[in-house]
């Protein structure tokens, strides 16, 4: 296995040339012996750009899934939609559900490493892609980042230390399990989230009714995993992330609904950390402009009371009454 390290031929090589080094990349593209990519911090930077390119450039060295993997975690964004628009070819089979399935999964797990990123743009191409891959994430693993809202909450950390929590690390989160173990946090922040994880309980269940009466998997993902994606991008204080899964949410869920919602996060966010409290104040006054944007677009004021007045499915009461909450 060639790796990118390569230390003690480097230290014998001396000063290496663009010329030999993009020789040496060439000879391991051709012999496809390359198989993985590293780095240390004694590597030499321009060699291990070479060898990379050798490998990420190439669809015959690695799965099109690795290689999209691969190509998210160095932020390469034209590899990304190359590797997008043949994914579907690359399927293990030809019928229509096992092709989508494969997409999806490849496309989740790509997705996982942008958001842990924070690279908002290969998360808008990897939406375009296959936007239900978010109901194939791992958001415990979202709460588990070093984020000083997150290290600090004792319920939080406790919950994350359970075994179910460890055992279903680097896997799918079901609802079941994202209602015990983030809950007890999430309450404390967010409104109605009680009322709305008990709706997308019953709607996973009338799901998985459905699914077995067509012999398909259950489902037990969230259909619609997009607005609790948005509620975590809140906690992180990143206003780009959120309005990324706002303006994609925003094809299923009421977008000023979730907008005031957010906005009473990002309050209670600033209460819970006096030190970012200024952040979080002014991402409030942001997720609210995003809801008055929203709302000016009513005709007249009758339809305004109307959308102000409409119940939700999954949360509880009227956009009022969030907003007077």
């Amino acid at each position: 296995m060639v790796q990118a390290l390569l230390q003690g031929e480097i230290d014998a090589m001396g000063r290496v040339s663009t010329q030999e080094m993009s020789e040496i990349a060439e000879e391991d593209l051709a012999k496809k012996k390359v198989k993985s990519f590293a780095l240390s911090e004694t590597s030499t930077a321009a060699l291990d750009l070479h060898l990379l390119n050798a490998v990420i450039n190439d669809d015959t060295q690695i799965r099109a899934g690795s290689r999209l993997q691969l190509a998210v975690q160095w932020n390469r964004k034209e590899v990304v939609q190359s590797v997008m628009v043949n994914l579907r070819n690359t399927a293990p089979g030809h019928d229509a559900a096992t092709v989508e399935n494969y997409v999806r999964v490849q496309v989740a797990q790509a997705l996982q490493i942008a958001i842990e990123r924070e690279q908002a743009d290969i998360i808008k191409m990897l939406f375009v892609q296959q936007e239900k891959a978010v109901g194939l994430l791992d958001f415990l693993s979202l709460y588990r980042l070093d984020h000083p809202l997150f290290a600090t909450s004792a319920i939080l950390q406790s919950k994350l230390a359970e075994g179910q929590a460890l055992d279903a690390f680097g896997k799918p989160t079901t609802i079941a399990l994202y209602e015990a173990v983030l809950l007890p946090f999430l309450r404390e922040f967010i409104p109605g989230i009680d009322h709305a994880l008990v709706r997308e309980q019953e709607e996973s269940h009338a799901r998985s009714r459905s699914a077995r009466a067509a012999k398909k998997a259950t489902a037990k993902y969230f259909e619609d995993g997009l607005p609790h994606l948005m509620l975590w991008a809140v906690f992180i204080g990143s206003v780009e992330l959120a309005r990324v899964f706002w303006q994609q949410s925003t094809k299923h869920t009421d977008p000023i609904r979730l907008a005031l919602i957010a906005a009473q996060v990002s309050k209670q966010a600033a209460q819970a950390r006096p030190s970012a409290a200024q952040l979080y104040l002014r991402n409030a006054d942001v997720f609210q402009g995003w809801a008055v944007s929203v709302l000016d677009k009513c005709p007249n004021q009758n339809q305004a009371t109307i959308v102000l007045m409409r119940p939700s499915l999954i949360w509880p009461g009227t956009i009022l009454q969030v907003r007077t909450a």
